[in-house]
């Protein structure tokens, strides 16, 4: 376990919200791409496309 200093801290979770992520699998993202093995990177979830209702034209 770590802890960053607070500013740190701080923009690690601002930075993990913005991409629905948990602060841990942010960080755990950010270290697997430092240490050359981003295939390892957990990836933030993807958005889900939903159609959107369209009213039928006349």
């Amino acid at each position: 376990m770590t802890k960053p200093a607070r500013p740190v801290g701080d923009a690690i979770r601002h930075n993990a919200e913005e991409l629905g992520m948990t602060y841990g699998d942010y960080i755990a993202a950010i270290l697997a791409r430092e240490l050359g093995m981003p295939e390892h990177a957990p990836m933030p979830p993807q958005p889900i496309n939903e159609e959107l209702p369209i009213n039928k034209v006349a």
